[in-house]
């Protein structure tokens, strides 16, 4: 997210003119400092870590062959995995900015800034993977989708108002 609000495509390079003209004059770029990119993989790295863990704990119960539940089963490991990745290559760039310099980090986010943004991107869409794995499990623990009850619908729409929710916020916010 961070990255995406302060970079863009320019020459087949990930800076903006403003940032490509600080580090061509030798000058680091504040929109990108150490502290917050330490941060932002801090973050992510949490929050993947616990969500990633959510829908492990989930995962681990057992999906009956059908079609439906089946799907439940590949959503919330796709989320397991998504989830441990923005984790886990988080902490690895955590590690590396951190042995850093103001300008080797600079020039790492010149260099990389493809990969810095990537955590957060896959942890996006490891959550929404969760989520949605959260509204079909629901669904699939109360009848499915021929049940007589109402269940069915109240989890599709509190689960589909909550994705698209997140998915407001992350357009607002950038």
């Amino acid at each position: 997210f961070l990255l995406e609000q302060v970079m863009g495509e320019r020459n087949g390079t990930s800076v903006t003119p403003a940032v490509e003209g600080e580090l061509q004059a030798g000058k680091p770029s504040n929109l990108l400092d150490r502290d917050r990119i330490m941060n932002d993989m801090t973050n992510t790295g949490t929050v993947g870590a616990l969500i990633g863990g959510f829908a492990l704990s989930i995962f681990n119960q057992e999906f009956k062959n059908i079609p439906f539940e089946f799907a439940t089963g590949v959503i919330l490991f796709l989320s397991v995995h998504f989830c441990t990745f923005a984790a886990l290559s988080s902490a690895i760039i955590y590690r590396r900015v951190n042995c850093m310099d103001e300008d080797g980090v600079a020039r790492f986010v010149a260099k990389w800034s493809h990969i810095i943004g990537m955590p957060q991107k896959v942890f996006v869409v490891g959550c929404f993977c969760y989520l949605v794995g959260v509204i079909l499990l629901g669904i699939a623990n109360h009848g499915g989708l021929d049940a007589h009850h109402n269940y069915p619908i109240a989890f599709s729409i509190c689960g589909g108002m909550c994705c698209l929710m997140i998915g407001y916020i992350l357009l607002v916010v950038q």
